[in-house]
């Protein structure tokens, strides 16, 4: 990482674990999620470790795993790691796929559909390959 310090351009979300945040280094952006004080669940960090491991094309790319310390509003910092809160820098995606779906008005043509069936089936079977199963639980 050339330059330890990230200017927050905007929040992207929060959850129960942590903020997400969109974030510029050295003119480019990146989404940098920062987990709550209180340590790094179990799962969470199996996650991370699994993530940092994949390289594929449909698959969200990390950039640094570490600890963040919010530098008044407007930076995050890498620090020495215990100082900050657990944090990682990632791949920015402009959207995801519900909002793509969402935002299909006059339907989704059929041609659009098999490319994005194709790109989720490509990405799970690399997954399946490596050994990862993925499961979602809807609340």
């Amino acid at each position: 990482m050339s330059s330890p310090r990230l200017l927050i351009k905007r929040p992207l979300g929060s959850g129960s674990f942590g903020d997400v945040y969109e974030v510029d280094r050295n003119g480019q952006s990146f989404a940098l999620k920062v987990l709550k004080s209180g340590g790094v669940p179990c799962i969470e960090l199996k996650e991370v470790k699994l993530l940092v491991s994949l390289r594929h094309t449909n698959i969200v790319k990390v950039q640094t795993i570490g600890s963040f310390k919010k530098i008044g509003a407007t930076y995050y910092e890498l620090c020495p790691k215990g100082v900050g809160n657990f944090g990682i820098l990632l791949e920015l995606c402009d959207t995801d796929l519900r909002k793509k779906l969402e935002a299909q008005v006059s339907g989704v043509n059929h041609q659009w559909s098999l490319i994005i069936v194709n790109q989720l089936l490509d990405g799970l079977i690399f997954l399946h390959q490596n050994g990862v199963i993925h499961r979602y639980e809807y609340k």
